[in-house]
């Protein structure tokens, strides 16, 4: 279908141009096939991007955005779309602003000439929600997934899972590593890991998730270098700015640097860690020096999630945090005094609701933490999406029945009123089935 538009598109523009101006056009039957996007980004409650690769033949486009709702009063607005830098040739980038807070909008791509308009008026659309203010408490899903292996070519039949993921139509997905696999030596030449990047990133299967849900990401060894890979990759700083061109939010701290941020999402904050650029190596590292995180990176989120107010605390990182299995890229495979360190600190402060998010191992679970002066804490493993499954490890932190041995991801659903907030945990299998399910009540308190 691409290589047809690209072939013919150049001569219905000169046909249109050509045409006499009386004639009315008639609209497009689908929209011109993009070679990836619209994808939104970024979590504001008055601001988003919208990020995609046009076809070639477009030079000017804009986004057109509207409050989903019906009335006299909906105002709609039209943003230019302007250059990505350090993407693929021809990404483009709008920022919306003064978007209203917890509204769910509707957008359309479109051309702003009015010859290539007589062609295809709109080359994409889709829809987005903004959060509610930190004070705000309200209802939202969230979706989470990892290992996300995509063959180049794409199979028969693409990877349906993500289809699954967008029907059950979470206002964020958040994408916990390994969202791409670099093969060979891409990630020591830029170009070829942007071209790998690009070719998941324009994967059809995967175009409604980005078109309609907000898409945050972190990454893990396979998108920041080979199988493992720590602080001693030579391209790393270069391997971040691909990342950041992939993922085009402004969610990123410039302290302590690296892929590490966070957002809120009204009573939710989400802390997005960097488990890859600040690694020490476990090999030829004394085990009381050895780090997933970094010293500083480390300091960062004890300090936030003991002054955070939200109700719950998710921290996003690549491998496990309270699994007791000591196979593969887990905090007890190496790192224990870390993990020790860190636990310890926010027992201490006596954090309340903290859930991390995790990938990696090729299985899925939940990790429970249950210390005797201190809050419960939660670990929910989704991985992996579309790579090879693992064997199950044994974890004497695992709630029973939540193993899962398949390809999967999971949702995270928040809600309750006020002294009663709680989260629905639902994993789901490749042809999105449900595999388990577990309700979490919020501890009172900060």
């Amino acid at each position: 279908m691409k290589s047809i538009a690209r072939l013919f598109l150049p001569i219905l523009l000169l046909l249109a141009a050509w045409w006499p101006a009386s004639t009315t056009a008639q609209p497009a039957a689908e929209p011109a096939p993009l070679p990836a996007g619209p994808m939104v980004a970024g979590v504001r409650p008055t601001e988003a991007l919208i990020w995609l690769v046009p076809p070639d033949f477009y030079s000017a486009l804009r986004v057109v955005v509207s409050p989903d709702s019906a009335g006299a009063a909906v105002r709609t607005s039209s943003v230019p779309m302007t250059a990505a830098p350090g993407g693929p040739a021809g990404a483009v980038v709008a920022h919306l602003r003064g978007l209203r807070p917890n509204t769910r909008y509707v957008y359309q791509i479109q051309p702003t000439g009015a010859t290539a308009a007589r062609i295809w008026p709109v080359l994409g659309s889709g829809h987005f929600r903004t959060p509610p203010p930190d004070t705000v408490l309200t209802d939202f899903t969230f979706a989470v997934g990892s290992c996300a292996l995509v063959l180049d070519p794409y199979p028969t039949g693409g990877y349906p899972i993500f289809g699954h993921i967008h029907q059950q139509r979470p206002d964020l997905m958040l994408w916990l590593g390994d969202n791409v696999y670099l093969g060979g030596d891409e990630w020591l030449h830029p170009p070829a890991a942007i071209h790998r990047y690009a070719h998941v990133r324009a994967l059809p299967n995967l175009q409604s998730l980005l078109a309609d849900a907000t898409n945050v990401a972190i990454w893990d060894d396979h998108d920041f270098g080979p199988n493992n890979a720590d602080s001693t990759l030579p391209t790393r700083a270069a391997m971040l700015g691909v990342f950041r061109a992939f993922w085009p939010h402004d969610l990123y701290e410039a302290a302590p640097g690296g892929a590490t941020g966070h957002f809120r999402w009204g009573d939710a904050e989400f802390f997005l860690l960097d488990g890859r650029y600040w690694r020490t190596p476990k090999h030829g590292t004394a085990p009381r020096h050895r780090s997933q995180l970094g010293a500083r990176q480390r300091a960062w989120l004890v300090a936030g999630l003991a002054r955070s107010t939200a109700t719950f605390k998710f921290v996003a990182v690549g491998g496990q945090v309270l699994s007791t299995n000591a196979h593969g890229e887990t905090f007890a495979n190496g790192f224990r005094r870390e993990r020790r360190a860190l636990l310890r600190a926010l027992d201490s402060a006596q954090v309340k609701n903290v859930v991390f998010l995790t990938g990696d191992r090729h299985f899925g679970e939940l990790s429970v933490r249950r210390p005797r002066r201190a809050p419960v804490q939660y670990d929910l493993t989704a991985s992996p999406l579309t790579a090879g499954t693992a064997k199950v490890r044994a974890n004497r932190r695992r709630v029973r029945g939540t193993a899962a041995h398949t390809h999967n991801f999971a949702t995270i659903r928040m809600g309750g009123a006020a002294g009663a907030r709680h989260l629905t945990l639902t994993s789901f299998d490749g042809a999105g089935r449900q595999l388990w399910q577990q309700q979490i009540a919020a501890a009172r308190g900060k």
